[in-house]
């Protein structure tokens, strides 16, 4: 936040279990309490998230969307 055009985070989501195709170390980290609680600072302190992911994680991202509308 010190830097005046610091705008949004950028997380690439992608898990897959092949580890040559994955970013995470395991699924759903979006679902986690700790990274959720991190998520929600994201609107308070007016910024925007993009989020990388495969096809197949839509309905965890969709979950997302709809615990955090103000996001």
């Amino acid at each position: 936040m010190q830097y005046a055009n610091f705008r949004d985070i950028r997380q690439s989501m992608n898990f897959h279990p092949d580890p040559a195709k994955t970013y995470l170390a395991e699924p759903f980290v979006s679902r986690s309490p700790k990274w959720r609680r991190g998520f929600g600072e994201l609107a308070k302190r007016g910024l925007s998230c993009d989020l990388q992911h495969y096809f197949w994680q839509i309905d965890e991202f969709i979950d997302l969307a709809r615990a955090f509308p103000n996001a």
